[in-house]
């Protein structure tokens, strides 16, 4: 396991007390504190640097949000530009265009 190589390093180095960052979810990061605390070093502090969205961009900049974005903003500019008409109807085969 990588966090047990590192920390028998880390721990023939020198390292005695640490700082853990982790990030994302998962169970492997429990697992991986528990294997650095486990083999000599000390656990000072547990901090999370997951990143976690707070507003609209950070949805649109996912890769299928950003799809979406950017074929609403083809419509809209071929809409203005008069090159696409916005069907009128009911279904799919009534659709009459103004």
């Amino acid at each position: 396991m990588a966090a047990a190589d590192c920390a028998k390093v880390a721990y023939d180095a020198g390292l005695r007390k640490v700082k853990v960052y982790v990030k994302g979810p998962g169970a492997g990061r429990e697992s991986a504190i528990r294997t650095i605390h486990g083999s000599g070093i000390e656990v000072m502090e547990i901090i999370d640097v997951t990143p976690l969205p707070h507003n609209e961009v950070a949805v649109l900049l996912t890769v299928a949000g950003y799809k979406r974005q950017e074929e609403r903003n083809i419509r809209q500019r071929n809409l203005q530009l008069g090159k696409w008409r916005r069907p009128v109807g009911i279904g799919f085969r009534e659709a009459r265009y103004a």
